[in-house]
């Protein structure tokens, strides 16, 4: 995984919303902590994280969801780096918008909504690692989503 990991979440829990209570030291928490930006995240064994509906988890960097992480998302999660599941994503109702240069999405993953936005000039290329399943929307936004990663893998819609 490259990048830096400023938050590593071992057994823990994490919720991201109006009313959350805790934050960790080194993220930066806007709007009555609807808002969370960090530059990597890795999601360790029995951790959890929600993201509430309204709130946004920004990550800089790599996101690793490790065995028995869990991520439920009902919010928005916007990523400038790799998705790695290899835990659990819930996806609710929530979105993830993948933003970054040379993203790549590994491990199978379902998405209720996935767009993909690049925010500077370079193109990214989001490659499928795994089966990957969108049951609600996907937004091409800007940059090329590459449905190519080798095997029986595919692309679900």
């Amino acid at each position: 995984m490259k990048g830096k990991i400023l938050h590593k979440f071992m057994p823990a829990f994490l919720i991201i919303a109006a009313y959350a209570p805790w934050m960790p030291p080194d993220a930066r928490a806007q709007n009555n902590n609807k808002m969370a930006t960090t530059a990597g995240l890795e999601v360790g064994m029995s951790a959890s994280i929600t993201v509430s509906p309204s709130a946004t988890l920004t990550v800089k960097g790599s996101l690793t969801i490790n065995p028995g992480g869990e991520i439920i998302n009902q919010g928005t999660i916007k990523g400038y780096g790799t998705w790695e599941n290899n835990g659990i994503f819930n996806e609710r109702t929530g979105i993830v918008i993948l933003s970054g240069t040379g993203d790549c999405i590994q491990g199978a993953t379902t998405f209720n909504n996935l767009e993909i936005d690049v925010t500077g000039t370079t193109d990214i290329s989001a490659t499928l690692g795994d089966n990957q399943k969108v049951w609600n929307t996907l937004t091409l936004t800007k940059g090329i989503f590459d449905v190519t990663g080798g095997g029986s893998d595919s692309l679900i819609l």
